[in-house]
């Protein structure tokens, strides 16, 4: 019998929130390890990514954002898609959404971004990224 794998395609949909100088980050515990991530998430049947963005973040983070740009795009060798958005906070203040499996959401600098642990070397490409814009 020949089994037959399908490479499914994923698409995650991420936003970088900066406010004063600051940025959100969500404090993530999952199978022993302790890490950093931006907001985000899969994209949904029907939904676009920028549709994504603004669900993800208002589930994990409780906040409304408006889109500024798209900042990053990268493809991974396991054909996941991830998009990076600046976003700008319109209302809310940060606190974690039900059923995440986080520790905390708040808001860290932008000096201090590049010491945090962050789940893959693409998220601290962001963030460099973000800090180095004027």
């Amino acid at each position: 019998m020949v089994q037959i794998t399908q490479n499914i395609k994923r698409i995650r949909a991420v936003a970088i929130i900066v406010k004063d100088d600051k940025i959100l980050l969500i404090h993530r515990i999952s199978h022993g390890k302790e890490y950093h991530v931006f907001p985000g998430g899969g994209v949904e049947n029907g939904e676009t990514i920028e549709q994504a963005v603004l669900r993800e973040v208002q589930e994990e983070a409780s906040l409304e954002v408006k889109i500024e740009k798209l900042l990053y795009h990268h493809i991974y060798d396991d054909n996941t898609e991830q998009f990076f958005y600046l976003c700008r906070c319109v209302s809310g203040e940060p606190k974690l959404g039900d059923g995440n499996e986080a520790r905390g959401c708040g808001n860290n600098s932008l000096h201090s971004l590049c010491h945090n642990h962050f789940f893959d070397a693409h998220h601290r490409k962001s963030a460099v990224k973000i800090r180095s814009e004027p």
